[in-house]
């Protein structure tokens, strides 16, 4: 996939997403209206998921797991989140933790204001026009044996809502399908083609946010553009919210405006898409982006591109160290470490690096950047770094730990 075939659509998207739909703001702007601030469509508080493991002997205490530590995010309606970290930092568990699908060790998350840990099943399942999910195999997430009509309606039955089929009709048109196609069944489609008709199923219920995991990571890379350009034309037409999963950079790049990154069940670094990838200031972040071909951060310019060879040249670290046990999760393979990062595990702070001075305005004032156009509140660049704002200017100090 190349920047070009989706640059378009990604521009107009851009510039659309600084300013929430009027429908969104309808909805949002009732619950925001006494504070002035849009409240949050998704909160996420101090989110802890354990697993226990088996015991490896009878009486033993049994071992676990820690699949998310702490882990915090807000999402405002009209401006998508990507999720970006290595496999296994947490991410898919983190997408099914938001959609309910588990339940969390400890901590909250609430979508307009509703804790979904504390709806009961039927409560929950009303709940659920408001949230939806595109899963990654598009494959494997539509059941063989139905027809598209009625996979498609599937979600509106979850809830006790009719499905016509003038409702499927105007599903399947929107993701570029004929009404005719609900009489089919999956095998009779490619894999773009399934991708769309499981992203027809998410939009049916009107949901106000989608989590898409790995949308299009199974597709071939000219299949990955029309869907991207897809899921770009319905955040446009339908004002609808993604919180965007996914391993490729460019990819979340063009569709996400704000991007976190995961890294052993921990947010690290979060902040505006172009204040991240101009500027790491994690090392794992900075790694991340230099290990993927397709973020290209060397034609990215400002400060990161200025230092991309300096940041090439860091000492390695063996990156199949196991995270820390104490400290920074991350010291074990940073280039940075210190002494004090093993003893003292970093909270999310606001970095000090320069913002970029891009068209999109900005201003930093009380700890929050806000678009000058905005309607919502856009999360300030934070890292979870001891020396995040060396690491954003590229003169961190060299690694000093064994």
């Amino acid at each position: 996939m190349t920047d070009d075939t989706v640059r378009s659509a990604a521009d107009a998207t851009a510039r659309g997403a600084d300013r929430a739909p009027a429908s969104t703001a309808r909805v949002a702007g009732a619950d925001a209206a006494s504070s002035g601030r849009e409240a949050p469509l998704l909160a996420v508080d101090r989110v802890v998921k354990r697993y226990t493991l088996p015991r490896e002997r009878l009486f033993a205490p049994a071992p676990a797991v820690h699949a998310l530590r702490g882990v915090s995010l807000a999402m405002h309606a009209g401006r998508s989140v990507g999720l970006v970290g290595e496999s296994g930092s947490g991410k898919s568990t983190f997408a099914r933790i938001v959609m309910a699908l588990e339940r969390p060790t400890s901590g909250r998350v609430a979508v307009l204001g509703r804790d979904l840990n504390a709806l009961g099943p039927g409560a929950l399942r009303r709940a659920r026009r408001d949230f939806q999910m595109v899963f990654q195999d598009p494959y494997g997430s539509l059941d063989p044996r139905q027809r598209v009509g009625r996979i498609v309606a599937e979600p509106l039955a979850a809830i006790a809502e009719s499905a016509p089929a003038a409702r499927v009709a105007e599903a399947l048109d929107a993701v570029g399908l004929r009404a005719s196609d609900a009489a089919k069944y999956p095998h009779e489609f490619s894999g773009g083609q399934r991708q769309r008709i499981a992203i027809a199923r998410a939009l049916i219920t009107r949901p106000r946010l989608i989590v898409a995991d790995e949308p299009v990571s199974a597709l071939d890379v000219s299949v990955q553009a029309q869907v991207l350009n897809l899921l770009l034309d319905l955040q446009r037409d339908f004002g609808v919210t993604y919180l965007f999963i996914s391993h490729d950079l460019a990819v979340v790049d063009h569709v996400c405006g704000h991007v976190a990154v995961m890294f052993a069940g921990r947010i690290v670094e979060e902040g505006p898409a172009d204040a991240l990838f101009r500027a790491p200031a994690h090392p794992y972040t900075r790694a991340f982006i230099e290990a993927a071909p397709s973020a290209e951060p060397a034609q990215r310019g400002g400060a990161f591109g200025e230092r991309a060879a300096q940041t090439a040249r860091a000492p390695e670290v063996a990156a199949d160290r196991a995270p820390a046990a104490a400290g920074c999760a991350y010291a074990t393979r940073c280039p940075h470490a210190q002494p004090r990062c093993v003893a003292d595990d970093p909270a999310l702070a606001p970095v000090g690096a320069a913002y970029p001075d891009s068209a999109a305005a900005v201003a930093v004032a009380g700890g929050g950047v806000t678009h000058a156009s905005a309607q919502a509140p856009i999360t300030p660049h934070r890292a979870a770094c001891h020396y995040a704002d060396a690491v954003a200017r590229g003169d961190a100090p060299p690694r000093s730990l064994t």
